[in-house]
């Protein structure tokens, strides 16, 4: 009798615990999925001070990827030899620059803001085991990220089009998200993801997703041109080449009378396209690189001023006078390699190359299986790595978690 007992307990213990274990999947699935939209319709990519929809987005992502989880790596780094470079920057990234800031006096909230985008950078370590554990499938996530950079989109455009007094959104919000990593992705992949489904239309359904993916490249896209973000146009016009070069090779019968069709279509829209390059011609010849060698010479003169801090930088929270905003001191470069050389010096710059490599290098095995995807992943990381200040904002951090959850999803496809 006791026996039976004990094998009934057993087993309702067994279903309990499986049922917690449901609960739990679906719970941090949710709890990431609310994070990004919350970000989305309510978040600022780079807030002046902590507010209430900061912290619950925090909170959320804290659920998603669970406390016990993110601590993994940095108990058992042996265990984590994928992520053992991840591990040595993180350490070196809260210990040393902190300690310079304190030293140096750095205002607390500047020093804050600057470990809040450290963490972003480390978001692959610590969403490792969510990635692992599949809590969200990887299809959902680039789905989501998607999403994210439609919605942040049409808020860009809302500012462009002057409605945020009709949509009662506050104008603060709206600050640099047309170029949001985000964006790009979507402008990238929806191209791709629209010329694929062209090139295999048979149904209602086909049609329909075409109209949603070409809606969010558009949106995307006026977002960037009425920014003037040169970078993310040329990137996104060098992708859809690319992208359409590779099917050409690849299915030619297929892709030749969409070729052809898009052809008919660039010309009879020449004129426009035209008056649309026209801004950013101009801009390009008035203000050419935005001073972005100059900012980087700038930097070099303040780490060169000795020895310690060429090494180690000059601390989170460190501030300079950049020429790329008239010489006025400001907490930020437009770049992440140029603000890592600032306030980490050259150890912190090699650590977060070698992190950043790390993570890059096997989207260059899978570039053949998801050629659109990858060039939709790789192009805002370069922008963000060289010529934009996005690095600080959560988009970047989710753009790292996509860049390594992508092997995963080819792999578990083969």
């Amino acid at each position: 009798m006791l026996k039976s007992v004990s094998l009934n307990a057993l087993g309702f213990m067994s279903f309990e615990n499986f049922w917690i274990s449901s609960l739990l999947l679906r719970w941090r699935a949710l709890s990431f999925v609310m994070a990004i939209m919350i970000y989305g319709f309510l978040g600022s990519p780079t807030p002046d001070s902590l507010g209430f929809i900061e912290i619950i987005i925090a909170l959320l992502l804290i659920c998603a990827f669970g406390l016990r989880d993110m601590m993994q790596p940095f108990l058992k780094p042996l265990q984590q030899e994928k992520l053992y470079s991840g591990v040595i920057l993180a350490v070196f990234g809260l210990s040393v620059p902190v300690m310079i800031a304190g030293m140096a006096g750095h205002p607390l909230s500047l020093v804050l803001r600057d470990i809040a985008a450290f963490l972003f950078l480390l978001f692959p370590i610590l969403g490792a085991a969510f990635l692992q554990k599949q809590y969200l499938s990887v299809k959902n996530m680039l789905a989501c990220f998607m999403a994210l950079g439609g919605i942040l989109a049409l808020r860009a455009l809302a500012e462009g089009l002057a409605l945020e007094n009709l949509l009662f959104l506050k104008s603060d919000f709206f600050m640099y998200l047309s170029n949001s990593p985000a964006i790009l992705f979507a402008a990238i992949w929806g191209s791709g993801l629209c010329f694929l489904t062209l090139v295999r239309l048979s149904s209602f359904r086909d049609c329909i997703q075409v109209i949603l993916l070409l809606g969010i490249v558009v949106a995307c896209l006026s977002a960037m041109i009425i920014t003037f973000q040169r970078a993310s146009i040329g990137l996104w016009v060098l992708s859809v080449a690319i992208i359409f070069v590779i099917n050409t090779i690849r299915q030619p019968y297929r892709v030749w009378p969409l070729i052809f069709i898009c052809t008919v279509g660039l010309f009879l829209c020449w004129g426009m396209l035209s008056g649309l390059m026209m801004p950013l011609i101009e801009k390009t010849q008035n203000v050419g690189a935005n001073m972005r060698f100059e900012e980087i010479g700038a930097v070099w003169l303040v780490i060169t001023q000795n020895p310690f801090a060429f090494l180690f930088g000059a601390g989170w929270g460190a501030s300079f006078d950049s020429p790329a905003v008239g010489n006025m001191s400001v907490n930020y470069t437009h770049g992440l390699l140029s603000s890592c050389l600032l306030k980490t010096g050259l150890i912190g710059t090699v650590l977060v190359l070698f992190y950043i490599l790390n993570l890059i290098y096997p989207l260059f095995h899978i570039f053949k299986e998801t050629p659109a995807l990858v060039l939709a992943l790789f192009c805002p990381l370069i922008i963000d790595i060289f010529l934009y200040a996005s690095f600080k904002s959560l988009d970047f951090g989710l753009l790292l978690l996509m860049i390594k959850s992508l092997p995963l999803a080819v792999m578990k496809k083969e």
